[in-house]
This record gives C-alpha cells, sequence and structure tokens, in this order.
C-alpha cells in the first residue's frame, strides 16, 4: 500500500495541472509541495492502486495466510508449526 501511494504521489507531481492551489500542508516540501486538495486526490489514487495490488495478489495465493488457510489452522499457529486443537 505504502509503495502505491508513493507512486500515486509521482502520479499526481508529473500530472495535476495547479499542485499548489488551495490550503498548504504544514510541511508541504515533506509531500512534493502538493496542495492539500492535490494530496487528497494523489492518496485516493494510491489506495485504489494499493487495494487493486493487494487483492490481485491474493487472488494469486501464496503466503502464510494463504497456506494456513489450506490447511485449515490459524496463521500464528502455522507460523510455530501447530495446529488448531
Amino acid at each position: 500500500m505504502i509503495i502505491c501511494n508513493v507512486i500515486a504521489i509521482a502520479i499526481g507531481k508529473a500530472t495535476i495541472q495547479q499542485p499548489n492551489v488551495g490550503l498548504q500542508l504544514p510541511n508541504s516540501a515533506m509531500f512534493g509541495g502538493l496542495s492539500h486538495r492535490a494530496m487528497l486526490g494523489t492518496l485516493s489514487l494510491g489506495h485504489l492502486l494499493g487495494m487493486g495490488a493487494i487483492l490481485g495478489l491474493a487472488s494469486r495465493g501464496g503466503g502464510l495466510e494463504a497456506g494456513a488457510h489450506q490447511r485449515g489452522c490459524s496463521p500464528v499457529h502455522a507460523a510455530v508449526g501447530t495446529a488448531d486443537v
């Protein structure tokens, strides 16, 4: 999700025509000089990208949680190698 938000901020900086119009953030240099409105828009896009990435990777399977679900035990028990009692 964090990587998707960073990508969305980069896309926003490159494509928003007036990124400094409106209410400014307290430390706008930390956020690439974007205004409050531009930052909300880019982070919304980043969350949409992140949601798609998470759902896409989850549908492919793999990882600790997917393996635990297939074995019928919780992820905590799968991490320590024990099964549900």
